[in-house]
């Protein structure tokens, strides 16, 4: 049997819409996992920073400045993954990229766009910002 051409057509356009689901899912999944990062912060540095404050120990205010880079570091990866993925959502979308490739697109990785990602306004206030209160915890501890 020989499909007719729309039939085809309306194949490729349904594994085209099938293809943009996947990148979706996969934008979605970093995008959560970014967040994730963010809310799982908060209780290790209230467990630290207290600790820190309630024991008068300074080791356990560097335990918690230490976990906020590694929770930055974390988040800025996810949101070059994001990125990357995004750039292949757009190719996809243009028929620049083929079909059900799914590896992210590599002009938006490596370590130049990583380190641009530790500095996005997405994370960098948020870490800047409980990073300021890491000195302080120390300072005061």
């Amino acid at each position: 049997m020989t499909e007719s051409k729309t039939e085809i057509d309306k194949h490729n356009v349904e594994d085209k819409r099938q293809y943009l689901a996947f990148l979706q899912g996969a934008i979605e999944r970093m995008a959560r996992n970014s967040a994730s990062l963010k809310q799982w912060i908060i209780p290790v540095l209230a467990l630290c920073f207290g600790a820190a404050m309630t024991s008068k120990s300074v080791l356990l205010g560097v335990a918690g400045i230490a976990a906020i880079f590694i929770f930055w570091m974390l988040d800025a990866y996810y949101l070059m993954l994001e990125r990357s993925y995004r750039k292949t959502f757009e190719k996809a979308v243009n028929d620049e990229k083929d079909l059900y490739d799914m590896r992210p697109e590599e002009t938006e990785r490596g370590f130049l766009k990583w380190v641009c990602c530790l500095k996005a306004a997405a994370t960098a206030p948020v870490y800047v910002g409980l990073l300021l209160l890491g000195v302080i915890v120390i300072v005061c501890a």
